[in-house]
């Protein structure tokens, strides 16, 4: 019994399949998107920390093992998150039951975000950054061929939702890296105005009547506190707001 490939009804079903995995987790929290899932946890010892998870480990592997899926330990990885102390020179390995050392990483990207051991957003902000200039010098190669309406369309809807997506989450990073992008969406919008490149960016937000990038992810931000305080989004984001929103 089964359906289709690529049926709607698959993520569904699989998901329906896999979800009480979950119950599995032990100490650790979990979290599942697809045929992915994030095992994590935090203590005040790194002792504490990684005998939690390894614990909880094990039990997901079986949980899976009864389902008759397996762990594709090539794409399993472990990372330690510590923004202030420096990373340890020696870690205790976590392994599969199959007796395999999980790799270490101090990167890797998760569901279209580059995360960093520190939390820096270097390595996401790095490759956003890469990516649109690499548009735009295509926008700019070609630019005799669009209208200023073809462009400014063009622009919003091929730069713009590339720096929006997960801009909630980067919008932690410092300044010198977040001004990285500044850079390259002043160049976006000088493609679209064709103004020049001494124009203060003051002037060419206010020439294509777009906000900075900062307000940008301002008000991005307040949509998932607005969202949060309406309960349309899971427990994890929005217990710790009510807490802090009814605390004594």
């Amino acid at each position: 019994m089964g359906v289709p490939q690529g049926s709607i009804l698959g993520p569904t079903l699989f998901s329906v399949y896999i979800n009480d995995v979950a119950l599995a987790a032990g100490e650790s929290l979990i979290h599942l998107y697809a045929d992915d899932t994030i095992l994590y946890t935090s203590g005040p010892s790194l002792d504490t920390v990684l005998t939690t998870l390894q614990a909880s480990f094990n039990a997901i592997q079986l949980s899976f093992r009864g389902l008759q899926l397996l762990l594709n330990t090539s794409k399993t990885k472990c990372m330690l998150f510590n923004r202030s102390l420096p990373a340890p020179a020696r870690l205790s390995n976590i392994t599969t039951l199959d007796g395999s050392d999980l790799e270490y990483v101090d990167n890797y990207k998760y569901l279209g975000v580059w995360l960093d051991c520190k939390l820096s957003f270097q390595t996401h902000i790095k490759h956003l950054q890469s990516k649109v200039k690499s548009r735009i010098g295509f926008l700019f190669h070609n630019k005799a061929s669009f209208t200023h309406a073809a462009k400014h369309t063009l622009v919003k809807l091929t730069i713009l939702p590339i720096v929006d997506f997960g801009d909630v989450i980067y919008k932690i990073a410092s300044n010198t890296l977040l001004n990285k992008l500044d850079t390259v969406y002043h160049s976006a919008i000088r493609f679209v105005t064709k103004a020049p490149y001494t124009t203060h960016h003051c002037d060419l937000y206010a020439l294509v009547g777009w906000p900075s990038l900062q307000t940008r992810r301002q008000t991005h931000w307040l949509h998932v506190i607005y969202k949060t305080l309406l309960g349309k989004v899971p427990p994890y984001l929005s217990s710790p707001l009510i807490s802090a929103r009814w605390s004594p």
